[in-house]
């Protein structure tokens, strides 16, 4: 299996990026991941707690991010007031497969996300994760938490440039 990407940045734009996976390993797909992402008691809880009086829940986008050979997804998910027309950010869940298993943290913000993720502390014994620490991984993760931040901030910022570039030309 495999994935073809296109890059849209200024200087690599149209350059093609080859993905080849494992032939003797499953890739979960974005459906995969939804129903993992569904099938954790902490957020199915939270959306059924948000999901009350006036307020509606919902997931954005499902980003499928690969870093060298393994695949980061992460999604939003968001809560609305009725009162309010914008929502906003409630819980971030970040996650990659290890075997068959999806390994999973989640966070206010895809910071504490990726450091719930990269924890070294083992899962609570009702099967629920510990809070986060505010140290990051003292382990091996500490440098592909490093590298994940710092590709985030990259694209926050052609995002941003590109808000900016979409802004000069509405206002031609």
């Amino acid at each position: 299996m495999s994935w073809l990407a296109v890059r849209n940045s200024y200087e690599n734009y149209g350059e093609l990026v080859l993905f080849v996976f494992p032939k003797d390993r499953n890739i979960f797909g974005p459906f995969q991941v939804e129903v993992k992402i569904n099938q954790i008691d902490s957020v199915s809880k939270d959306i059924t707690l948000w999901n009350q009086s006036g307020s509606n829940v919902f997931k954005g986008n499902l980003l499928v991010i690969p870093i060298e050979n393994s695949v980061l997804y992460v999604e939003p998910i968001y809560i609305r007031s009725f009162q309010k027309a914008i929502p906003e950010v409630r819980k971030i869940v970040a996650g990659y497969q290890e075997g068959n298993e999806f390994k999973y943290g989640s966070g206010t913000n895809l910071e504490n996300a990726l450091k719930d993720l990269f924890r070294t502390e083992g899962e609570a014994p009702d099967g629920t994760k510990p809070p986060v620490d505010e140290e990051p991984p003292s382990d091996g993760g500490r440098e592909l938490l490093d590298d994940i931040l710092s590709k985030y901030e990259a694209i926050k910022r052609e995002l941003e440039e590109l808000g900016e570039l979409i802004e000069r030309l509405q206002n031609r």
